[in-house]
């Protein structure tokens, strides 16, 4: 795709010097798919680039990643299809095609183009409508991800023993105290903690974390399968 974009641009550019001397810049129909070609290319580019800014492993982002595309692909084939051809009839019918080999042969290349890049985008707005229909893109479970799941499994570990001591800590020391303790203090009492007391917190702790980590496990088996179902 990449190289057929390259030589459309290409005798894009070499055709301009042709259309500039031979005064056809001057007809209102090529004026028009001048102006149709050009402006799909635009905001296809503009809604390439905005896409790029889309995280589609979060679910709002891929559904409007999505309509993004649907809607870039609506105007695309309206320029490319509707006004393109349509205008292209008209300078026709004002002119002696039978004798514009060069213009019926660009006029080809055209559309040809036109169907190809169709048939692309066709298929990444397809794609990017089952990533927001399956609830975002799914992934190993990243720091760097926005996603909630990531959020939640990631970045919000279980507390450990002595987290969890410090925040019972901090309700039982205004009682006795009048103040909330600081973590200096819950130190302090923790290493004085009698082990019935500590085991009971470590405990706690290390089941959570077991907990928690066969959840990740299984979060990233779940997305191992599905990438090897996707290839």
């Amino acid at each position: 795709m990449l190289v057929v974009m390259g030589f459309h641009h290409i005798f894009g550019v070499i055709i301009i010097v042709p259309v500039l001397t031979s005064g056809l810049y001057m007809d209102r129909n090529l004026q028009l798919i001048g102006i149709a070609l050009l402006l799909a290319g635009a905001v296809s580019c503009l809604g390439l680039v905005i896409s790029r800014t889309m995280d589609r492993r979060v679910p709002l982002e891929a559904w409007t990643d999505f309509l993004m595309w649907l809607v870039n692909l609506a105007f695309f084939s309206v320029c490319r299809f509707y006004i393109f051809p349509q205008q292209l009839y008209l300078f026709f019918e004002k002119n002696n095609w039978e004798t514009n080999h060069l213009i019926i042969l660009a006029a080809i290349c055209m559309m040809v183009f036109n169907v190809l890049i169709f048939m692309d985008s066709l298929k990444s707005t397809f794609d990017r409508f089952l990533i927001a229909l399956n609830n975002g893109e799914k992934h190993a479970v990243s720091e760097s991800c926005r996603c909630e799941r990531c959020q939640r499994l990631e970045n919000q570990p279980p507390p450990t023993a002595f987290m969890r001591f410090y925040k019972d800590f901090q309700i039982i020391s205004p009682i006795q105290t009048g103040a909330i303790g600081s973590i200096s203090a819950a130190k302090s009492s923790w290493g004085v903690l009698s082990k019935e007391e500590k085991s009971k917190y470590i405990d706690e702790a290390d089941a959570d974390r077991e907990e928690w980590e066969e959840m990740v496990l299984e979060e990233k088996s779940k997305v191992s399968e599905t990438t090897k179902k996707s290839n």
